[in-house]
């Protein structure tokens, strides 16, 4: 199983079933299956007989997937065995750099274009769902994350 985040127009354009996505908008594979018609539905949209090159291949999004998950695990063995604190560490170095407006404005932009699902289905702005926990971590450290692991 794994996941990763998908951008709020590929949803949109894909009309992606909302049940494959979790609370915080990252799409999740269960098993091949899902990845296949996952990718079928991209697929679709496409021109394949013309442009058979710009075809999606399902191991190309279990390897997003990956990739993804390797990057969430190196980070995350890193927090547990050296830094607990590297989000809110990175947080306030980066709010020091740029500013709490700038800062704020790039994870509020983030949210928007990778949105969590209440941000999607409009139960909450960028701005309310950036000021929120879950299990007492910010999601503007979430926020954060996920951006740097995108990147």
């Amino acid at each position: 199983m794994f996941e990763f985040h998908v951008s709020r127009f590929s949803r949109e354009k894909y009309q992606f079933d909302e049940t494959l996505f979790r609370f915080d908008g990252n799409v999740i594979f269960a098993d091949f299956l899902a990845v296949r018609t996952f990718t079928q539905r991209i697929n679709q949209s496409k021109d394949l007989i013309h442009y058979p090159e710009q075809a999606i291949r399902a191991g190309d999004i279990n390897a997003i997937g990956l990739i993804d998950e390797i990057f969430h695990l190196i980070v995350s063995l890193y927090r547990q065995q050296t830094n607990p604190r590297i989000w809110e560490r990175a947080y306030r170095e980066l709010e020091t750099i740029f500013g709490e407006p700038r800062l704020q404005a790039v994870l509020r932009r983030f949210v928007e274009d990778f949105p969590p699902n209440p941000v999607l289905r409009e139960e909450l702005s960028a701005a309310d769902y950036l000021s929120g926990t879950t299990n007492g971590t910010p999601h503007a450290h979430v926020a954060l994350e996920e951006l740097l692991m995108l990147w």
